[in-house]
């Protein structure tokens, strides 16, 4: 009888606890060799590999060999830094071989079926709200743990709006919320233990969205998709201000309300963080929510300038269920008050002294006249003076020329009568 199906094919460095666990077949690496039955169809190998080795090469049993960038149609290949992922359609029966990197222990596990296990998202989400969940990469319903997937597979969830279960979920129309990994790094436990791990923070408008879940690489992809409503978060927060009566200093205070249909009051806790400017924060946390309203002084804003006020909210609901909630942004304008107004002898002392001034400036341009005129006619004189001379001098010059011409004519009249008296 025809096996009908994929055929899973797990080499790893930790699956000899999985083997141990699972009732199909197995079996060890006879060095670099596995087998593959003539009736399999499809067949998808998990190779782990020493990091940062080459890929692998597969040798087929009539000795041709396969490449990650040189194989046929019907194989596809997916490869990182550490693991190889290999899905072959129709495989050659019988002897097959692997060369390359891998780990000398590993097992070989033959399983029917690859899928996921998404931690589910929860059904109402409060604005804001922060959570870490976990995904799995499943064979045959089984965890998988094998080392290097977090290289070889990629996870990622995106958001859209709208209930219509029709409605493509893309790139194109949705918002990325994160990714999910396995290294041991920020929210994740621990690297290589199969929980993939992931932490969202819901911050968009109230309303009914759907949730996408994808586990994909070059070999395979699986998806999980789910509805969700935003709803608004039970915890409103709103600043008011207060000028004292006794210095007229301002005060900051924080009406706080809770809805404890919702919360369980004794188990709510909110933390605060003020930053002035680019100062250090200054984080308080406020445990005492045991009413629905309530009233916090913020006696942290006690100085002139701009403030932010970054509020958080860990709680569990009515239901059991632990939230962890943040809130928007509170902005703080703490400005100098403006100066109390003029008495009346100040007022009449400023008129005063504007009239004055008024006086002063009338002044100043009637001297300003006197002297411009002064000056002017100082210029005017002495031009006058100037062309007077000038005409003076000229007329001497001239008369001066005139006597030397006659002089000079009265010498020529003599000599000529002179010449006439000659013999």
């Amino acid at each position: 009888m025809r096996v009908i199906g994929t055929l899973l094919v797990l080499i790893g460095l930790l699956m000899t606890q999985l083997v141990q666990a699972a009732t199909h077949t197995q079996s060890s690496l006879l060095k670099n060799r596995f087998r593959i039955d003539h009736q399999v169809e499809s067949v998808t190998l998990m190779i782990q590999r020493q990091y940062a080795t080459p890929s692998v090469i597969l040798v087929l049993p009539d000795g041709h060999k396969w490449y990650s960038d040189r194989h046929p149609a019907n194989v596809s290949w997916a490869h990182s830094a550490s693991a190889d992922i290999i899905k072959i359609e129709n495989p050659p029966a019988g002897p097959w071989q692997i060369l390359g990197g891998f780990e000398s222990d590993s097992m070989l596990q033959m399983v029917s079926e690859l899928g996921i296990k998404v931690e589910s998202f929860p059904e109402r989400i409060f604005q804001g709200e922060q959570l870490r969940l976990t995904a799995n990469l499943l064979t045959d319903d089984k965890v998988n743990r094998m080392p290097g997937l977090d290289f070889a597979v990629d996870w990622s969830a995106m958001i859209v709006a709208g209930d219509d279960p029709n409605l493509l979920i893309n790139s194109a129309n949705a918002l990325q919320l994160g990714r999910y990994r396995d290294n041991g790094e920020g929210y994740d436990a621990a690297p290589d233990d199969g929980d993939f791990t992931a932490y969202f923070k819901l911050t968009r408008p109230q309303g009914l969205y759907q949730i996408q879940v994808v586990a994909r690489n070059e070999v395979f992809e699986r998806k999980h998709r789910q509805k969700v409503e935003i709803v608004e978060a039970p915890m409103s927060l709103d600043l008011v201000s207060e000028t004292s009566v006794v210095d007229g200093a301002q005060r900051f205070w924080l009406n706080i309300s809770t809805d404890q249909n919702e919360l369980v009051l004794g188990k709510t806790h909110l933390k605060l963080s003020i930053t002035r400017g680019k100062d250090a924060s200054q984080d308080a946390v406020f445990d005492d929510i045991y009413i629905e309203n309530q009233r916090l002084h913020l006696a942290q804003i006690d100085e002139f300038g701009t403030y932010q006020i970054n509020a958080e909210v860990f709680s569990e609901t009515l239901e059991g269920r632990p939230v962890h909630f943040v809130k928007a942004p509170i902005h703080v304008n703490y400005q100098a008050p403006p100066p109390p107004p003029p008495t009346p002898d100040e007022l009449l002392a400023q008129q005063q002294a504007a009239i004055e001034a008024e006086r002063q400036q009338h002044k100043d341009k009637v001297l300003v006249w006197v002297i411009g005129g002064n000056s002017g006619a100082v210029l005017f004189g002495g031009l006058a003076l100037w062309l007077v001379r000038r005409r003076r001098k000229a007329a001497q010059q001239l008369e001066q020329q005139e006597a030397e011409l006659m002089a000079l004519s009265r010498k020529g009249v003599s000599s000529n009568e002179q010449n006439l008296t000659l013999p």
